[in-house]
């Protein structure tokens, strides 16, 4: 029984399993587990552990062997931007110390008045 094809699946219902003696139901019982693990490693295969191409693995589900990136890409963003943020805020500081006082215009060049 083996090369099972579509047919011969069609038929085997409950009353084909019942119809079989106890040696040829544990035949097909193996022939149709050597079916199952078959498939089942044929739908475990993707592009990392066959010679499948990227384009043909699931979009779907997620592999587990890729890098996890260490913290939440918008918890990064945020620490980003708070470091940037602290950044621009002493940029600031240092233009007002370094700035003539209010009010007063300085000359920084001919025609040029800040």
């Amino acid at each position: 029984m083996t090369g099972l094809d579509k047919n011969d699946l069609a038929q085997m219902n409950e009353d084909y399993f019942k119809s079989l003696n106890n040696e040829r139901l544990v035949e097909v019982a193996k022939n149709l587990h050597q079916l199952a693990m078959e498939l089942w490693e044929k739908q475990q295969q993707n592009s990392e552990n066959s010679s499948l191409p990227p384009s043909k693995d699931n979009p779907y589900t997620s592999n587990s062997t890729k890098e996890e990136p260490s913290q939440n890409p918008e918890t990064e963003l945020t620490q980003e931007k708070t470091q940037d943020n602290q950044g621009f805020d002493s940029q600031q500081e240092e233009r007002k110390q370094n700035s003539p006082a209010e009010g007063r215009k300085t000359n920084r060049g001919p025609g040029i008045l800040a």
